[in-house]
């Protein structure tokens, strides 16, 4: 069997593992079949028991899947508006100071998220590479209603 060209990206943490991957049908199905799963929509990845992380590493390995593993506290998943980026880190970070060079970005309290503007994508991107981080961005706009703006992540 043939390897499959499709990276799929583990975040190891200390009682769950993520999986961020494309939609592979294969994987997908697989998924479904593990104890303690859970699918987050909004983010597009599946969450299992870290009891599970041998047998799904074994089940990529055994059809050849290409596959990267990381710690939780060097993942950020990044929220994307269309004014700013709203970085929500995958463990305790003790210092946002590798931000501070990226004008107009601060800490939210009531967002519990890094928040920079969006003018500094790419900037940012290649901060997250040269210290190691991985990290997924997720589309978010807001929507109005009568009875206020609602968030809707695509």
């Amino acid at each position: 069997m043939e390897a499959i060209d499709e990276t799929i990206l583990i975040i190891e943490g200390p009682s769950r593992f993520k999986v961020v991957s494309k939609y592979i049908p294969i994987i997908a199905d697989y998924c479904k079949t593990l104890e303690g799963r859970f699918y987050d929509f909004p983010a597009k990845l599946w969450s299992f028991p870290i009891e599970s992380f041998e047998k799904f590493v074994a089940f990529l390995d055994e059809r050849k899947f290409s596959y990267k593993t990381v710690q939780l506290n060097k993942y950020v998943s990044i929220y994307k508006t269309s004014k700013a980026l709203q970085l929500k880190f995958g463990g305790y970070q003790e210092s946002f100071s590798i931000f501070q060079q990226l004008e107009g970005s601060a800490y939210d309290r009531s967002l519990s998220m890094y928040v920079i503007p969006i003018e500094h994508l790419e900037h940012l991107g290649k901060i997250l590479e040269d210290n190691e981080f991985s990290y997924q961005i997720i589309k978010k706009a807001i929507l109005k209603s009568k009875n206020g703006p609602k968030t809707l992540l695509i």
